[in-house]
C-alpha cells in the first residue's frame, strides 16, 4: 500500500515538472503559428491586397482561435500564454492590419515576423535550458515528498 502510495506522489510531482516543460514548448508552437500566419498574410496584402476582415475570416487562421474580428477594431492584447509586451504586439499587428498603405502594412508584417521569430528562438532556449530542470525538480521533490511521509 505504501509502494502504490510512493508511486502515484512521484508520478504526480513528475507530471507537474512535465507539464511546466510542455507549457514552454506550447510558447514555441504559438509563435511559430504566428510567423506562419505573418507569412501568409504577407502575400494577400502585397499581392492580392485582401481585406483585413477576409483575411481573419480563413481557414487558416481558425487555429489561433484568439484572433477575431473585434482585434481589428479595437486595439487590445491577445489573450495568449505568452509575456503582456508579446500580446500587446500581437493585438498591435492585428489591429494595424490596413489601417496603413501597402508598403508601411508590408514593413509593419516584415517587423511582426521578426519579432515573433525572436521570440520563438527565446523560448527555444528556455526550453533547453529549463525542461530538463523542470522535469528533475519535479521528480525530486515526489521523492522527498514519499521519503518524508514514509
Amino acid at each position: 500500500m505504501k509502494f502504490i502510495g510512493v508511486v502515484i506522489i512521484v508520478a504526480s510531482s513528475l507530471m507537474m515538472g512535465i507539464y511546466m516543460s510542455n507549457s514552454i514548448k506550447k510558447k514555441i508552437n504559438l509563435c511559430r503559428a504566428l510567423v506562419d500566419t505573418a507569412n501568409y498574410i504577407l502575400p494577400e496584402i502585397k499581392l492580392k491586397q485582401t481585406s483585413p476582415c477576409e483575411i481573419l475570416a480563413s481557414e487558416r487562421l481558425k487555429s489561433l482561435d484568439f484572433v477575431g474580428q473585434d482585434m481589428l477594431l479595437v486595439e487590445q492584447k491577445a489573450k495568449t500564454p505568452l509575456n503582456d509586451e508579446e500580446n500587446e504586439t500581437i493585438g498591435h499587428f492585428f489591429y494595424s492590419l490596413g489601417k496603413f498603405d501597402v508598403q508601411n502594412q508590408i514593413k509593419q508584417i516584415e517587423f511582426f515576423k521578426e519579432y515573433m521569430s525572436s521570440a520563438v528562438r527565446k523560448y527555444e532556449e528556455e526550453y533547453k535550458s529549463k525542461s530538463k530542470i523542470y522535469v528533475s525538480i519535479g521528480f525530486s521533490f515526489g521523492t522527498v515528498i514519499a521519503l518524508v511521509l514514509i
